[in-house]
């Protein structure tokens, strides 16, 4: 029997972003998909979330107030 790992996905405001390192961790991944999409950088990720073909992290941005 083969064990057969599913790929990450990130989700972030309606758009799958490929997992930039299978080998980071989820906040590893998430620094690194920062770089490209900054707004990233302060949002938190929830799941996985497991389909037959991927296991999906849903980006959250955090929205606040200023004052």
């Amino acid at each position: 029997m083969q064990v057969k790992r599913l790929p990450r996905v990130f989700e972030f405001r309606g758009t799958r972003l490929a997992d930039p390192n299978p080998d980071l961790s989820i906040d590893q991944a998430k620094e690194a998909l920062a770089v490209s999409r900054p707004e990233i950088t302060n949002s938190t990720i929830d799941g996985p979330k497991q389909t037959a073909e991927a296991e999906v992290y849903t980006i959250k941005a955090n929205v606040g107030h200023k004052g």
